[in-house]
């Protein structure tokens, strides 16, 4: 298998005999640039000028004391991202038929992020805890996956959550009595929970992929369709809602649309779950930990992937809970959606032995 220009590989079967003999690890011989025949597909290339991007950052933050174990911080954060990395696809057949698509990365790229976060702290005190956190943000840049799908444009970006909202607590369980039979059954047990919230993320619409004057292959947004609203909501849609087709049209040959980047939402999420555990002691130094979890006990149907093209026949509808679109990564480095939020309701029991 040849992947041009410095790339060559070799598929050995399974059944061959060991050790493998010098002709079946000989690597493969280079053809020439210069004499190429068929036509070979993406190829990184890179701006002769391209420079390191850098971000700068800057918090101001203001905390009160409430009482001898509580206190309130409210911060403004803020970043600014330069020089990001952007990839422009270009489509080079008319130029060079050989070759397909070329991935020019460049530094066109810039980002922005501003949000105002509150906090909540009770130290552990008399067995409660907890810790809650708020935070109002907007994100904005020009491309938010170095991918080139789309045409750049400053707007909202992938991952901008407006509203976020999360707590956990913990509560040792007070079991104080005369009776040393009931203090062992009931007493040490601790009840630990968390509180997930947050807006739905950005959501950018393709009517079409195109390839334009200068070479670049890119998606066309679609036209917005005055007078209909974004979003239809009936019980027959998963989770509820879908984004409505009628409120959008293909532009026309030649013409992008004028619907903003992004400018569409998904789905919000909320889960909240719950743990019981007890510690034993066993000797001076050993502990032994009995912990049972559930994960979204509500059983919340949290929905994730929506299908964003236009002539699709799902278009607007979701496709996939919220763990799956989180579980991401290749096969040897994907995070299993049983351990991402988003899923339907799971139970966990462990035990752990310290020493």
């Amino acid at each position: 298998m040849l992947t041009y220009p410095f790339r060559i590989a070799r598929t050995v079967t399974v059944g061959v005999s060991y050790p493998l003999s010098p002709a079946v690890i000989a690597p493969n011989v280079l053809p020439d640039p210069r004499n190429l025949i068929g036509r070979y597909g993406s190829i990184a290339v890179f701006d002769p000028n391209l420079k390191l991007p850098y971000t700068l950052g800057w918090s101001v933050a203001v905390q009160q004391s409430l009482g001898n174990d509580q206190s309130l911080t409210v911060t403004y954060v803020g970043n600014s991202g330069r020089r990001l990395l952007q990839q422009l696809e270009k489509n080079i057949t008319a130029i060079n038929p050989r070759f397909s698509i070329i991935g020019l990365t460049t530094n066109n790229a810039t980002s922005s992020y501003n949000a105002l976060q509150a906090q909540f702290q009770r130290r552990l005190s008399r067995g409660f805890q907890i810790l809650a956190s708020y935070a109002w943000s907007h994100a904005l840049d020009f491309d938010s996956n170095n991918s080139g799908r789309f045409v750049p444009a400053y707007g909202n970006s992938f991952y901008d959550v407006r509203h976020n909202f999360s707590a956990a607590l913990t509560y040792d369980i007070p079991v104080r009595t005369r009776y040393s039979v009931v203090n062992a059954i009931f007493g040490g047990w601790s009840v630990d929970s968390s509180f997930l919230a947050r807006t739905g993320l950005p959501l950018d619409l393709i009517a079409r992929q195109v390839t334009d004057s200068n070479g670049n292959l890119t998606a066309v947004r679609p036209n917005v369709i005055a007078g209909q609203p974004l979003y239809i909501y009936d019980s027959a849609f998963p989770g509820g809602r879908a984004i409505n087709r009628a409120a959008f049209s293909i532009p026309a040959t030649g013409q992008f649309g004028n619907l903003g980047r992004n400018v569409v939402r998904g789905f919000g999420m909320f889960e909240q779950n719950l743990g019981l555990r007890r510690e034993f002691k066993i000797g001076e130094t050993v502990r032994l930990q009995l912990k049972g979890e559930a994960f979204n006990i509500y059983n919340h149907p949290n929905f994730g992937e929506v299908q964003v093209t236009l002539p699709a026949a799902n278009f607007g509808q979701a496709t996939g809970l919220l763990n799956q679109s989180l579980a991401t990564g290749g096969s040897a480095g994907r995070t299993s959606s049983l351990y991402t939020p988003g899923g339907p309701r799971s139970l966990q029991f462990a035990i752990r032995l310290s020493f």
